[in-house]
């Protein structure tokens, strides 16, 4: 009986481990079949997976499978943000990957990457993204000589004093407040955006000085250069580009730029070399200019028969200008108007009559509405050649204050062909376009109060032919024919 027992009881252990050995053998061939189809993934979406991936869990990962493990020796891109930069520069260059993003964040920046490991990576005819941020560059005169190159951004860094790249296919480039560096040379045959910000010293106020020069092909334009904290030389404003920017960067005297593509010219917060600056332009392709709180401006003068929009905000030292655009000048109170206002106003726009077309951006028409004893004591109109004067308000104020919105802009350009009156929330406008025609008898009168001994007339003092646009939802029209009629 007992044999019996002791014999069944081996056939139960058999008969379970049997049963242990088939699931066993089911999981083992599942994962073996999860693992033959990842296996048989295409490198490209193994690649999407390890950019999904951090760096510690790509490599738990990869131990699980030779596939995802040796996908590393084709893996184009490395990003990482760690102490380990002089492996991973190594790792780079033995595997030619094509792109390099290193950043140190701001607790372990100035991280040094010594020479041998950088080296290989300035001539490297693969990679075609190089971007460093933070660390200390043990090459004091770079050159990088990259064929593939297209993409370079070097932002604070430090160690390195002259920087010589030159690649062909190089198209942007961004060099951002790298204390030490002092020469910075440039030479592609596809670059199409520059940028460089300086460095400003703040307790004394100065900025680092850095020759910067850009090599480009013939009959090659850059689309856009962005210079900030930069002392501006005259071979830097001959480099053809559509847009330039210059912000918070020294001008020298009497700049003149001559660029026939540039389209876009931006100057905010620009001193001077040297006291007082003009700046005289011959751009044939300009259309919009923006100077912005430069105070040491004195005469601007653009020679081109483009330039359509002119945006002039805080220039106090402004005296004369000369081309043909238009013009805004923002006042920015509704309420109230400081008691300078409108002989500040009268000032400013004096130095722009010479263009045939000016825009005048305000909150409120009050600050247009010029009072009756400012015009009697002012009898000289600033603008008597302007030809089309663009009035922008947020809301156009319907009523008798149109009549006398009308009457001065009639004084700031006394003879105009148009006076458009827009609002810019709704983007209505209203447009009032006038004819004249000679009256020897008019052109005789005098009055204490019109043109009186002035050799240039007044609208007053011609037969009008007056068309009106616009003014069909209100009785605005009515009201202005009403005051024109007074002078026919």
């Amino acid at each position: 009986m007992e044999a019996r027992s002791d014999a069944i009881n081996i056939c139960e252990k058999s008969i379970h481990q049997v049963g242990l050995s088939v699931e066993a053998g089911n999981e083992h061939r599942a994962v073996e079949k999860a693992r033959t189809k990842f296996e048989n993934l295409p490198i490209p979406l193994i690649h999407h997976i390890m950019d999904c991936l951090s760096p510690k869990d790509s490599n738990k990962f990869s131990i699980l499978s030779k596939t995802f493990n040796s996908s590393w020796l084709t893996y184009p891109i490395l990003q990482f943000n760690n102490p380990l930069v002089t492996e991973l520069l190594y790792f780079a260059s033995h595997n030619n990957c094509k792109v390099i993003d290193f950043e140190v964040d701001m607790i372990t920046r100035f991280l040094s990457i010594p020479y041998n490991a950088l080296h290989p990576k300035l001539s490297s005819e693969f990679i075609s993204t190089l971007k460093l941020s933070g660390f200390t560059l043990l090459i004091p005169d770079t050159v990088i000589t990259c064929p593939a190159l297209k993409l370079l951004s070097i932002t604070f860094c430090t160690g390195f004093q002259t920087l010589h790249v030159v690649s062909p296919s190089l198209v942007e480039v961004e060099i951002i407040r790298c204390p030490e560096l002092k020469s910075l040379i440039v030479e592609s045959d596809e670059i199409e955006c520059f940028k460089f910000v300086g460095v400003r010293r703040i307790r004394i106020n100065t900025i680092q000085p850095c020759d910067i020069s850009i090599t480009l092909a013939a009959n090659q334009c850059l689309k856009s250069m962005y210079l900030e904290n930069v002392i501006v030389s005259e071979a830097l404003m001959v480099v053809a580009t559509k847009i330039l920017h210059v912000l918070c960067s020294n001008l020298p005297k009497n700049m003149k730029i001559y660029n026939s593509n540039m389209e876009i010219l931006q100057l905010e917060n620009c001193g001077v070399m040297e006291n007082p600056v003009s700046l005289v332009s011959a751009l044939a392709c300009l259309e919009e200019l923006k100077i912005i709180m430069c105070d040491m401006l004195e005469m601007i003068e653009f020679k081109n028969a483009r330039l359509e929009t002119l945006v002039v905000e805080g220039c106090s030292k402004l005296k004369a200008a000369m081309c043909k655009a238009n013009i805004k000048r923002q006042h920015h109170s509704p309420d109230s108007v400081p008691d300078d206002w409108f002989s500040q106003l009268s000032r400013f726009l004096s130095c722009f009559d010479h263009f045939n077309v000016i825009t005048i951006s305000c909150v409120s028409t009050t600050a247009l509405i010029f009072p009756r004893e400012f015009v009697l004591t002012n009898m000289v109109s600033p603008l008597h050649d302007v030809k089309h004067v663009i009035v922008k308000v947020g809301e156009i104020v319907m009523g008798r204050a149109v009549p006398s919105l009308v009457e001065s802009l009639l004084w700031l350009a006394p003879k105009p062909d148009i006076l458009t009156l827009e609002s810019s929330v709704t983007g209505k406008k209203n447009t009032i376009k006038f004819q004249y025609q000679w009256n020897g008898r008019k052109m005789d009168e005098e009055e204490d109060n019109c043109c009186f001994g002035l050799l240039i007339k007044c609208w007053r003092h011609y037969d009008l032919n007056i068309e009106y646009e616009g003014f069909d939802d209100d009785n605005v029209g009515d009201q202005l024919r009403e005051f024109f009629a007074c002078y026919l």
